[in-house]
């Protein structure tokens, strides 16, 4: 099982997830908003360009 785990973690980036924890809960949350904002007005555009 570790094996697994360890060809896992090297696909991990490690400094996403300290700066990530670095973050306050407040703060993780807003950019999860801002990431859904973002992607919503990306589909928005595909769609519009699709048409």
């Amino acid at each position: 099982m570790d094996d697994v785990i360890e060809c896992y973690k090297q696909d991990v980036d490690r400094t996403l997830l300290r700066e990530a924890l670095k973050l306050t809960p407040h703060e993780r949350m807003q950019k999860l908003v801002e990431l859904r904002r973002a992607a919503d007005a990306l589909r928005e555009a595909g769609s519009k360009a699709f048409r």
